[in-house]
């Protein structure tokens, strides 16, 4: 049963980059083809993102309480009314308050699903079963970039639906895949599974246990918020800024993507070797170099060069603050503890997508590149800071 707990793990982390890839990859380029201009685009990512810490509380606050659905339920609740507005957002056209409304839905429910996710993980580890993140994160890795060479191909062909289309494709997929998931682990669940650390505990107490995990987070999400500012809701302007096309988007996105496979994959091996508090270091610093050379680079070339930075950067810090979460909380934390993680991460998105479309549209690419510049070298600095010896 473990092996294939695995193999659905692994099924439901391709299914969701994929859907990545065409949500947050290239939502962008739909939203572009359509008529927006970066800054509404910015200023309607950052209402996701608002929305998003909205029901991130809601569904983590009833998750706590409600006997009758669990965390696998959730998320197929949350995938099945992502579908219906990817449906939707299908058949619009034009610029629009409607279609603004369900962009922004759109961003908001799947950003949703990340972090219900990452639980879905926990509770097969929680009872007895031995998930391995690294392997089932790779595939994923593996399938965006795959999506991303692909969409970029499709958008020079096709317009905005010829991406839009697979997107509805993956998310049905991902919806039956985590109803079959269920289903196994509801008759599966080890009785001598030990629920004497099952109290629940409300933010104040784990904040009061961990008062400088919040800390940590904001350094971690300053990290990806720049992260995400220039690799996925401004990456076309700047590429068009140095004269790429929509085709080196796609490029881009797929060669980091596979860039970070190896180190994801051999991440367990890595994390015996070095501490945490040095992984991180050598992450920050890495994402620190990449924005310095995005705001140096005068052509496409250097931003394809470095994408080799994926494998020090993000490859370190996603699986490396997953690590930091199950060896420095007790089990009755760890829920509490990615939830705050995803309210914390999507709250500083939101502040810094709105920001930077701000600052893209009055002062433009260069001055955005040097605020990833300086948020990145200070959210080094907290989150190295920050962390806490394992327990």
């Amino acid at each position: 049963m473990e092996k294939k707990f695995n193999t659905d793990h692994i099924l439901i982390q391709i299914l969701y980059f994929l859907t990545v890839s065409s949500m947050l990859g290239f939502g962008t380029y739909t939203m572009l083809d359509r008529g927006y201009y970066a800054s509404y685009i910015a200023m309607l990512i950052a209402g996701a993102d608002l929305l998003t810490i909205i029901i991130n509380f809601c569904v983590s606050s009833y998750l706590d309480k409600s006997k009758t659905i669990n965390v696998f339920q959730m998320a197929m609740i949350l995938a099945v009314l992502g579908l219906l507005v990817f449906g939707i957002n299908f058949f619009c056209s034009g610029v629009s308050v409607f279609l603004s409304i369900i962009y922004v839905l759109s961003f908001s429910l799947h950003s949703t699903l990340a972090p219900l996710l990452d639980s879905v993980n926990t509770s097969f580890i929680r009872n007895g079963y031995n998930i391995h993140f690294g392997i089932g994160r790779s595939f994923g890795s593996l399938s965006y970039g795959l999506a991303c060479f692909a969409f970029g191909f499709i958008s020079e062909r096709f317009d905005y639906r010829g991406i839009m289309l697979p997107q509805i494709v993956f998310q049905l997929i991902l919806i039956l895949v985590l109803f079959k998931t269920d289903r196994d682990f509801s008759s599966a669940v080890k009785k001598e599974y030990d629920d004497s650390e099952d109290e629940k505990i409300d933010y104040a107490s784990f904040l009061k246990n961990h008062p400088s995990f919040i800390f940590s987070c904001i350094g971690y999400a300053g990290l990806m918020s720049c992260f995400t500012l220039l690799l996925e809701s401004f990456l076309l302007p700047l590429i068009y800024s140095v004269g790429g096309t929509v085709f080196d988007s796609g490029m881009i996105q797929g060669i980091k993507a596979f860039m970070e496979i190896p180190f994801i994959f051999c991440f367990h091996l890595i994390e015996r070797r070095i501490p945490l508090k040095t992984i991180f270091m050598i992450s920050g610093l890495s994402f620190v170099l990449r924005n310095i050379i995005t705001y140096s680079m005068t052509s496409v070339v250097p931003l394809y060069l470095s994408q080799i930075l994926q494998c020090t950067s993000f490859a370190l810090i996603v699986p490396g603050f997953v690590s930091y979460i199950n060896r420095t909380m007790r089990k009755n934390e760890t829920a509490r503890a990615y939830a705050l993680q995803a309210i914390v991460m999507t709250s500083i998105m939101m502040i810094t997508n709105f920001i930077g479309g701000y600052v893209f549209d009055y002062y433009g690419i260069k001055a955005l590149c040097l605020m990833a510049i300086i948020i990145s070298s200070v959210s080094t600095a907290v989150l190295v800071t920050s962390v806490q010896k394992d327990k």
